[in-house]
């Protein structure tokens, strides 16, 4: 019987070499497609490891994920997405950096912010789609609400890698270290704000490419 983490690894390798072959050759359009599906799996791949090998796909998300957001913006129709996008890149990678240093909080507040920029645009895209959208365009807001999703799942990972309680205490319990009291009340405001993007609130992606 196949090693189900061996063909996640093959699926994945391929992923990413058609992402990078299409980004050598300025098949842009399609190399974001493919990064996007390269973060999902890699994705996947990170709740099975540990070690080196989780190192080496954090590596790699890392990696990516910065490429996808570059591809965005360089694709992006409307020049007054971009600096929404770069604010929402710069957000998000500061998310991450917070999140290896232990900032939970900080971090979920980063990425909601982040997220929440692309929310924002996607709401903009679905206001002004029209049938003489051009399929480039379509293409790229398909992306980017996969792209947003993409976040999304990572802010989750982050918020509950913290191990800390949903709701507050009853009065007398102990706050979690890595929980202030404020916090809850963060964590509540993101999960709202995140919830509207993972249940497609933000907006649909067109033909059918629910997430």
């Amino acid at each position: 019987m196949a090693d189900p983490a061996a063909s996640q690894y093959a699926k994945t390798a391929e992923l990413i070499r058609e992402a990078v072959a299409a980004d050598s050759q300025g098949r842009y359009a399609e190399a974001l497609g493919q990064y996007n599906n390269a973060l999902k799996s890699i994705a996947e791949l990170q709740r099975e490891c540990t070690g080196g090998q989780r190192a080496a796909l954090d590596a790699k998300y890392c990696e990516y994920v910065v490429r996808a957001s570059q591809l965005l913006r360089q694709l992006a129709e409307n020049p007054a997405h971009h600096g929404d996008l770069d604010k929402a890149s710069a957000a998000l990678q500061e998310a991450r950096c917070q999140h290896g240093s232990g900032n939970i909080g900080a971090a979920l507040s980063l990425y909601a912010s982040g997220i929440g920029r692309y929310q924002a645009i996607l709401r903009l895209e679905r206001a002004a789609a029209a049938p003489s959208s051009t399929s480039a365009g379509r293409h790229w807001s398909r992306e980017l609400h996969k792209f947003a999703t993409i976040c999304l799942k990572e802010a989750e990972r982050a918020k509950s890698s913290s191990a800390a309680p949903e709701d507050p205490e009853p009065a007398g319990q102990a706050v979690s270290p890595l929980l202030t009291v404020s916090d809850h009340g963060l964590r509540s405001r993101v999960q709202h704000k995140l919830s509207e993007l993972s249940l497609g609130t933000a907006s649909a992606p067109a033909s059918g490419d629910q997430l």
